[in-house]
C-alpha cells in the first residue's frame, strides 16, 4: 500500500504574492478581450447578412455584453479552470467583478439608446450566470457547464438570441429563421472547439464535454458534418433569393470553419495542433478571429468587386 505525503503549501512572501495578484489580474482582465471583440464582428456579420447598414455602437454593446458573461465565468471559475487557467488563480476577483459591472451596465446603456429593450443583455447575462454558477436544488447543484453537450445548445441558443434581439427591428419571418439557425449551429461549433482545447482540464475535473467522451476524431467528424450541412443550407437560401447578400460570405463562413473544426480536433501531438498551442495569438486568430476574416472578406469583395 503506497502512502501519500502531503505538506501545507508554503505562503507566498508579500513581493511575490503582489506581482502574482497584479499579473493574474491582468490575465482575467485581458482574457475574454478577444472574444469581445471578435463578437463585435459577429453583430457585424449579422448585419451583413440582413444586408443593412451595420449599426457600430450595437456591435459595441454587444462586445460588452460579451465581456461581462465571460469574464463574469473566470472570475468565479471551477475545477478544471484550474488546470486551464491556472495563471489566473491569483488574479483579485473583486477587480473582475467591477469590470463585468462596468461592461453590462454599457450594454444596457447602448441597448436603451438605440431604442432596443435592454431585455436583450439581461436575459443572455441571466443564462451566463446560470451556465457559470448553476442551481441547487436540495443536495443536488444542476450546472449547464458540465453537461454533455447541454452547455453547447444552451450557449449556442442564447449568443443566438442575443443577436436576434439586438438585431430585431430588421427582421422579417425569413430572416429570424436564417439569422437565428446560422448563428446558433456556428456558435454551438465553436464552443465544442473551446471544448477541444480545454480537454485536459475538463478531464482532469471529470467535466464530461464531447470531445472528452468521444474524442478528437469523432468530434471532428461530427463538427465539420454539421459545418457543411449548415453552409449548403445557406447557400440554397442566396441561390433561391431569399437573402441578398453575396455568396462570398457563405463561401468564406463555410471555409474557414472547416478549417479551424479540422485544427482544433487533431490531437494534441500533431504538428499543426503544436504550432497552434505554442501560439496563443494564433489560436485567438481562428476561432475568435473568423468573425473579423468574414467581415473583412466581404468588404473586400463588394469594394473590388465593383473593378469586374
Amino acid at each position: 500500500m503506497s502512502i501519500r505525503c502531503f505538506y501545507p503549501k508554503t505562503p507566498l512572501p508579500a513581493k511575490e504574492f503582489l506581482t502574482d495578484n497584479v499579473a493574474g489580474t491582468l490575465g482575467l482582465l485581458k482574457a475574454s478581450l478577444p472574444l469581445s471583440i471578435s463578437s463585435f464582428f459577429t453583430l457585424y456579420t449579422a448585419f451583413l447578412i440582413l444586408d443593412v447598414e451595420p449599426r457600430v455602437e450595437l456591435c459595441a454593446g454587444f462586445g460588452f455584453w460579451v465581456y461581462s458573461v465571460y469574464t463574469l465565468d473566470r472570475a468565479m471559475g471551477g475545477a478544471e479552470d484550474d488546470v486551464n487557467r491556472e495563471e489566473l488563480a491569483e488574479a483579485s476577483k473583486t477587480i473582475a467583478y467591477a469590470a463585468v459591472a462596468f461592461s453590462f451596465t454599457a450594454s444596457v446603456a447602448i441597448l436603451n439608446h438605440s431604442g432596443l429593450s435592454p431585455l436583450g443583455a439581461v436575459f443572455p447575462f441571466a443564462v451566463g450566470l446560470l451556465y457559470s454558477k448553476g442551481v441547487r436544488i436540495g443536495s443536488h447543484r444542476f450546472r449547464l457547464k458540465g453537461s454533455l453537450g447541454g452547455k453547447n445548445v444552451v450557449v449556442g441558443i442564447t449568443w443566438a438570441g442575443s443577436i436576434v434581439l439586438f438585431t430585431y427591428p430588421w427582421l422579417n419571418e425569413v430572416t429570424l429563421s436564417v439569422v437565428g439557425s446560422y448563428f446558433f449551429m456556428k456558435l454551438a461549433i465553436n464552443t465544442v472547439i473551446y471544448d477541444c482545447r480545454d480537454v485536459t482540464g475538463d478531464r482532469l475535473a471529470g467535466v464530461r464535454t464531447i470531445p472528452v467522451v468521444l474524442g478528437y476524431r469523432d468530434t471532428g467528424l461530427i463538427l465539420q458534418g454539421l459545418n457543411a450541412v449548415l453552409h449548403v443550407g445557406l447557400t440554397g437560401y442566396i441561390v433561391s433569393g431569399y437573402l441578398e447578400f453575396p455568396l462570398i460570405l457563405a463561401v468564406c463562413s463555410g471555409a474557414l470553419g472547416a478549417f479551424y473544426v479540422w485544427v482544433f480536433t487533431r490531437s494534441g501531438g500533431t504538428p499543426i495542433r503544436c504550432v497552434v498551442d505554442r501560439n496563443e495569438w494564433l489560436r485567438d486568430l481562428l476561432v475568435d478571429g473568423e468573425w473579423l476574416l468574414i467581415v473583412v472578406f466581404v468588404t473586400a469583395y463588394r469594394f473590388f468587386g465593383s473593378y469586374f
